[in-house]
């Protein structure tokens, strides 16, 4: 299967920025991404974004990574996740999840795939539970696009349910994946 790219404009704040996403079944081209998405970047200060989804049998079907404003959506199509991506993980300071499932599952994955017992993480959400002072907003990520002054809006949360199995992502799935790990890296510069 061909890779798939998409780029787009995200405004926050009034600055626009080109965010770049990949997506890719591929090890080789995951970690040439990777390598270039951590090149000059120093760890102690590294904000990832990461968000994962799954098929409607509740099987892993991408991991989404986000560093700066470039995205990798990895396609697991039955493969292991990469062992090498793992390395990113422990000597970041700071990762974002966007929800305590999402959490629990990409934890189970990491565990079954790698071995990995243990993953240190951030829930963007809570930070804007803290700040409103309410432990259930109707929808974080609306609610963050307000406080980060988003435009356009992220596409709706219905696009979770659309199939993130298919061999091939709608440009839709591709901005929705990007624009949450995005989301919650904003939201860790703003409020850490």
């Amino acid at each position: 299967m061909e890779d798939q790219k998409v780029t787009f404009g995200l405004r926050t704040g009034g600055v626009i920025e080109t965010v770049d996403v990949l997506v890719t079944q591929s090890e080789e081209r995951a970690q040439t991404w990777l390598h270039k998405a951590l090149q000059g970047q120093d760890a102690a200060m590294l904000y990832i974004g990461i968000d994962c989804h799954f098929t409607t049998d509740n099987v892993p079907a991408t991991v989404e990574i986000a560093i700066g404003t470039s995205c990798l959506i990895f396609q697991l199509r039955g493969s292991k996740l990469l062992a090498p991506s793992w390395i990113f993980f422990k000597n970041s300071a700071k990762t974002f999840l966007t929800t305590k499932r999402l959490k629990g599952k990409l934890m189970t994955a990491l565990r079954d795939d790698l071995g990995v017992r243990t993953f240190d993480c951030i829930q963007a959400r809570k930070f804007l539970e803290y700040k409103e002072g309410s432990m259930r907003l109707p929808n974080w990520r609306d609610e963050a696009a307000k406080i980060l002054r988003m435009d356009p809006v992220p596409p709706p949360d219905s696009v979770k349910n659309e199939d993130w199995g298919a061999d091939c992502l709608t440009k839709v799935q591709m901005q929705f994946a990007a624009t949450r790990c995005l989301v919650a890296i904003k939201l860790g510069l703003r409020f850490l």
